[in-house]
């Protein structure tokens, strides 16, 4: 096993009103949120971080878009909490484990409002639990691996404990020894119902082209940022029909398709808006270069979605 380390590990609970901020301030993810659902955005990220490790649990209030990728020389495990529904690199996150070696890029939609928690390691870190636990095939580089119900709880119950911590449930101060217990008691239980599983095959070939769609519109939108696109320009581009597109976005992240491309192109223009002064662009501008024409439509819109005015976004 890899030797203790006597650096302290930081606890952090912090709470956020952007989507934007709460994904930066999740450590060993190079990750963006995009709103998809209408309402002021609440998130809360409970992290604790050091020594090759980081417990963290998210819960966010609207239904997201995740798009990033984990940082190299890491190993992400997690899994979504109690009854939320989503999807993953174009598969079923609901009764499944996420494990994602570092480098490798994501993609995911809650269709509810998401809350899942994670354990990301450093390689070093983790091969020595590998080692340990007599399991080094369990490596990977990109998988979802198929679990039970009861393995599920089992793993939340874990994800408790590691939160019970964060919290100051212990009853005593937090310390590297403390820590490293807490994830060798993690590792310990996850790597056998890692081992019951199965990796998810990739043959319903229906949802992955609906999830294929989804990410071709998404990108084709934002390449396009200044034009007005539409539906029928979308299955034009990719040669489905009206019908296909519809389903394809209902069941990927569970609204139509204008609304979804709709909340991409706003919060386009918030994040914009965030990383400008006024005197360089002004509101109507940044409406403008997401294909936002008409001011008064653009902020009900904006207003409808993040719940708040664009001229209540800080600018840097």
């Amino acid at each position: 096993m890899a030797a203790a380390s006597h650096t302290p590990p930081l606890i952090e609970t912090a709470r956020f009103t952007d989507p934007t901020d709460h994904a930066l301030a999740v450590s060993g993810l190079n990750q963006q949120y995009r709103q998809l659902g209408p309402g002021r955005f609440k998130g809360q990220l409970d992290q604790l971080v050091g020594n090759g490790t980081e417990i963290y649990v998210e819960s966010m209030n609207l239904p997201m878009q995740q798009q990033g990728s984990v940082a190299s020389g890491s190993q992400l495990l997690g899994l979504a909490l109690g009854d939320n529904k989503g999807m993953l690199n174009n598969e079923d996150t609901s009764t499944a484990v996420v494990h994602l070696g570092g480098g490798r890029s994501f993609d995911s939609h809650s269709v509810t409002p998401p809350r899942f928690a994670s354990l990301l390691i450093s390689d070093e870190v983790y091969a020595s639990y590998e080692e340990y636990l007599d399991a080094p095939a369990l490596r990977s580089s990109a998988a979802l691996i198929e679990i039970s119900k009861q393995d599920h709880q089992q793993i939340e119950k874990l994800f408790e404990a590691g939160l019970g911590l964060l919290n100051g449930d212990s009853g005593s101060p937090l310390t590297a020894s403390t820590q490293r217990l807490l994830v060798e008691q993690m590792l310990d239980g996850f790597f056998p119902i890692l081992a019951r599983g199965r990796k998810l095959p990739r043959t319903d070939l229906t949802h992955w082209s609906y999830r294929t769609i989804v990410r071709r519109c998404r990108e084709y939108v934002l390449a396009r940022r200044g034009e007005t696109v539409s539906v029928l320009d979308l299955c034009q581009m990719l040669r489905i029909s009206r019908r296909t597109l519809q389903t394809s976005f209902v069941e990927t992240a569970g609204i139509a398709p204008n609304a979804y491309l709709r909340a991409v192109r706003l919060a386009g223009v918030r994040d914009l808006l965030r990383r400008t002064a006024l005197k360089e662009c002004s509101i109507a501008d940044a409406a403008a270069q997401f294909g936002f024409l008409h001011p008064s439509k653009f902020s009900a819109a904006f207003q409808a979605l993040f719940g708040y005015s664009p001229s209540q976004v800080l600018r840097c």
